[in-house]
């Protein structure tokens, strides 16, 4: 499984939102990807856990998010059904299809100075959990996570 910055930095490459607020699972940032606000740890692990037991999940409850546009496809039930527990973690709107999908679109994509300014701040979270680290190996992760945001800015100038 993958670690919990490796898995920020990922989401934070491909145009998400890092928040101030965090999870109540997880203790992680929560996201804003397309419009909606959740814990892509979480959303991750569940995915993966998922994955591990053949999509057979009877285990996630039967509350599903309502859709903002008013309809479903088979695939955003079928990954409602698999994130319902996801709604603790902050998303209350729509699930989106996969991981894999693209994340920003010609209507949501952002100025290149307004993606700066959200990859200089996510640095910025993750320069401060650096100094709070206890365990060498999370240090790690998160300077790992700190030069790929700060190879991101170079890209970005």
């Amino acid at each position: 499984m993958r670690g919990s910055d490796e898995i920020m930095a990922e989401y934070l490459l491909k145009g998400a939102k890092m928040l101030g607020k965090s999870c109540p699972e997880c203790g992680s940032p929560l996201f804003t990807v397309k419009g909606e606000t959740y814990c892509v740890v979480c959303r991750e692990n569940m995915a993966q856990s998922a994955k591990e037991t053949g999509g057979a999940d009877g285990a996630t409850g039967t509350k599903a998010a309502k859709s903002n546009k008013g309809t479903k496809s088979a695939k955003d039930s079928k990954v409602m059904k698999e994130t319902a527990n996801s709604e603790a973690c902050g998303n209350a709107a729509e699930k989106e299809a996969e991981a894999d999908t693209e994340f920003v679109t010609e209507s949501d994509a952002c100025s290149c100075g307004e993606l700066r300014s959200e990859v200089e701040a996510a640095v910025k979270i993750l320069c401060r959990r650096i100094k709070s680290e206890t365990r060498p190996e999370d240090c790690v992760a998160l300077m790992e996570a700190v030069s790929i945001g700060v190879d991101v800015l170079k890209k970005l100038e």
